[in-house]
């Protein structure tokens, strides 16, 4: 809760004094300089409030309770309202951080949030920079500001997991063959997996020893490796659990389902790089053609001055500005999401 707090109370901070400074100043890039000023300012002290204050207190608590058990004074009873603990309680998940979770699941939430929020900051100043310099009002930039950081926020989380779902899938199948070979030396499948989750790198290693820690404190087995299945929801951890649950459920040998398991992985793997390498001339040629229009106005600048004057100083020209730079974004993400489907 105090997470989606901390997010509501920054984007007051970003909106609140660029309104009121719109209104007494009256010129919208400086009302949007000094609302990011506003924000930058109030980030710390958000910072020491929700984070820093509130664990010194509860050291504090904790420490002078120590000190009363110690001087013989006894544990407090329980009805006497009391109920704070010596040792440190675990912090409950808001929903933020839920929801997060459950979207990128091979990352750290907490270590990944913070520099995505800076991250964010960064995206809220470009967004402002760029609706300022293309013409947009006042009310369309303090609203598109937000907008933008928390754009910038979420894919940079999308990337980070992009990135550890890649490692997951180029580090399986290696992992696979660890658990053929002890399957095959007679080791019991389960255990093999609690084996080879002691030395698998990150972010395999860590699926495996949730899964071996899960069965080690008497959760079913086939329970425990579908729940990780259906967390990470990574195909080839999702095939590799249906050939663990399938030969739990009905017996027989399952070193040479794995084993045909890892060879298929490999060559997914295989046919994923080569659809990379033979897509990658026209990835570059749709980054070359979208950086086209920037150096056609750059050069414009130069060599014809009045043009540029029109898109900037004319209402018709910011129009046509708007416009362009929104197809060319949307083009952008278009091709972003069918690259990003047609690769999983």
């Amino acid at each position: 809760m105090s997470m989606v707090l901390t997010m509501l109370v920054c984007v007051a901070g970003v909106i609140i004094p660029g309104i009121l400074a719109l209104l007494i100043i009256g010129n919208p890039l400086l009302s949007m300089v000094i609302a990011l000023c506003a924000l930058l300012i109030e980030i710390p002290c958000i910072y020491l409030v929700v984070i820093i204050w509130p664990q010194q207190r509860d050291l504090k608590r904790r420490l002078n309770r120590v000190a009363a058990t110690l001087k013989g004074g006894g544990l407090p009873d329980a009805g006497t309202g009391d109920s704070v603990s010596v040792f440190r309680e675990q912090r409950s998940k808001s929903r933020l951080i839920e929801r997060l979770e459950h979207q990128f699941p091979l990352l750290d939430v907490r270590k990944a949030l913070p520099r995505a929020v800076g991250l964010g900051v960064l995206g809220m100043v470009a967004t402002g920079l760029g609706t300022a310099f293309t013409g947009f009002g006042p009310l369309s930039i303090l609203l598109l500001v937000p907008v933008g950081g928390l754009g910038c926020s979420w894919a940079v989380l999308a990337m980070q997991d992009t990135g550890q779902r890649n490692a997951f899938t180029r580090i399986f199948p290696e992992t696979t063959d660890q658990v053929v070979r002890l399957v095959r030396a007679g080791v019991p499948s389960m255990e093999a997996i609690s084996i080879v989750a002691q030395d698998a790198p990150p972010p395999v290693g860590g699926i495996l020893r949730e899964v071996a820690s899960a069965v080690a404190a008497g959760l079913d087995p086939e329970t425990a490796i579908r729940s990780a299945a259906a967390r990470i929801r990574i195909p080839a951890f999702s095939l590799f659990s249906a050939a663990v649950c399938l030969q739990m459920t009905t017996g027989g040998g399952i070193s040479g389902a794995l084993g045909n398991l890892s060879a298929t992985l490999r060559a997914r793997h295989a046919v994923t790089l080569k659809a990379k390498s033979s897509t990658a001339q026209t990835r570059l040629t749709l980054a070359i053609i979208s950086l086209v229009p920037v150096a056609v106005l750059a050069t414009q600048n130069f060599t014809n001055p009045q043009a540029i004057e029109t898109l900037f100083q004319t209402e018709s020209g910011g129009t046509l500005l708007r416009y362009g730079v929104g197809l060319i974004l949307s083009g952008l993400l278009v091709a972003r999401a069918l690259s990003a489907r047609i690769g999983r």
